[in-house]
């Protein structure tokens, strides 16, 4: 059985040392490190949350240690953001949505098959390709237009047919 560590790469522990830690830890079990770039999720909604330029690139650097990766890294086709391509997260009552951190309902399993909800998601929403990188935390237009309509909604997830970005 493969074990993996699993963290967030936050401004806090690039600085205390603890991800360094954290790496050598993993070298010392033998095991992968996946180190994600933090977005804002659940309570976690401070606009410091993201990393800048230089952050980010510290990031990638350590995507080059042996057993470092980012959930990018472990797609089965190509490297990069598998949401909705690879990855699909259904919700405990049955929504699909492209990723945990986009709560954008693009249908539910107790209305549609999953395979007409998972070609939705691929022909009418900017899920239809692997990124370079994780829109949700690394990408401000995506964060504007797809996530903050979200964060101001009652409703979670939203469903696509209230988005405004997928209006018209």
């Amino acid at each position: 059985m493969e074990v993996f560590l699993c963290t967030i790469l936050t401004k806090q522990n690039m600085r205390d040392g603890d991800m360094d830690r954290m790496i050598d830890l993993a070298a010392e079990k033998g095991v992968m490190l996946t180190v994600n770039p933090p977005c804002e999720v659940g309570g976690w909604d401070d606009d410091n949350v993201h990393l800048n330029a230089e952050e980010t690139a510290h990031h990638r650097a350590l995507m080059k240690i042996p057993h470092v990766r980012w959930e990018g890294s472990s797609n089965y086709f190509k490297a990069g953001c598998p949401a909705g391509i690879e990855k699909l997260y259904i919700s405990p009552y049955g929504d699909v949505m492209p990723c945990n951190f986009t709560h954008i309902g693009f249908g539910n399993l107790t209305e549609k098959p999953l395979a007409v909800i998972w070609n939705d998601i691929l022909t009418g929403s900017p899920f239809n390709k692997i990124h370079d990188h994780c829109l949700v935390a690394e990408d401000a237009e995506f964060q504007r237009v797809y996530l903050e309509p979200v964060v101001k909604s009652a409703v979670h997830p939203l469903p696509v047919e209230q988005h405004p970005a997928f209006q018209g």
